[in-house]
C-alpha cells in the first residue's frame, strides 16, 4: 500500500467509526451501547474470555479477545462502554483522528497513554486511546476506541453522578 492509500483507508475507517458512534456501535460489532445488555453478548458470542470489576471505570468488563471486542456494563447488566481492538484501528495516527475529525472536545493524558474525547451525537462519547505520545514517538498509532454511554454509569441510588469524559 503507498502512502496515499493509506492515508485514504485511515480517513475511510475514522468516517465509519464517526457513522456508527452516534448509534452507540463500534466496528465489526452488532452490540451497541445503551439499549443492550451483557447477557445479550454472552448468548451470541459464548463466555467472556476474562470479567473484571474496575472501580474507577464504575463497572465490570468483559473482554471477548476472539472479536477484538470489550464490554464495561452496569449493576443492571446495560452496556454502557464497548471498546474495539480491532486490528485495522492500528494504522491510525493520533495527527489523523485530528486532521479527519477536528479538535477533540477533550484532551486526557494519563500516565501511559492519552485520550481524545469527542462527541457522538447527543448521549454518546467517543474516546480514542493512544500509547503517551513521547519525544521518540510524537504521532502515536491508536491502541483503541471505545463509544462511551455516560448516563450508564450513573447510580441513583448511592447518588453518583457517574462518569463523563
Amino acid at each position: 500500500m503507498n502512502p496515499e492509500q493509506k492515508e485514504d483507508s485511515q480517513a475511510a475507517l475514522l468516517n465509519e467509526i464517526m457513522q456508527l458512534a452516534p448509534q452507540g456501535k463500534v466496528i465489526n460489532c452488532e452490540f451497541p451501547v445503551e439499549t443492550t445488555v451483557i447477557d445479550t453478548v454472552n448468548e451470541k458470542w459464548g463466555d467472556p474470555d476474562s470479567t473484571d470489576y474496575i472501580a474507577s471505570a464504575k463497572g465490570t468488563y468483559a473482554t471477548y479477545s476472539e472479536h477484538h471486542a470489550a464490554f464495561g456494563f452496569n449493576k443492571g447488566l446495560q452496556i454502557f462502554d464497548v471498546r474495539s481492538y480491532d486490528n485495522s484501528l492500528k494504522q491510525i495516527t493520533m495527527s489523523k483522528v485530528e486532521e479527519i475529525l477536528g479538535t477533540p472536545e477533550n484532551i486526557h493524558h494519563y500516565n501511559t497513554e492519552d485520550m481524545l474525547v469527542y462527541k457522538a451525537g447527543e448521549k454518546y462519547q467517543l474516546l480514542f486511546i493512544f500509547p503517551k505520545a513521547t519525544q521518540q514517538n510524537s504521532d502515536p498509532r491508536l491502541n483503541h476506541y471505545n463509544v462511551f454511554y455516560p448516563r450508564g454509569t450513573v447510580n441513583m441510588m448511592a447518588d453518583d453522578p457517574g462518569i463523563k469524559y
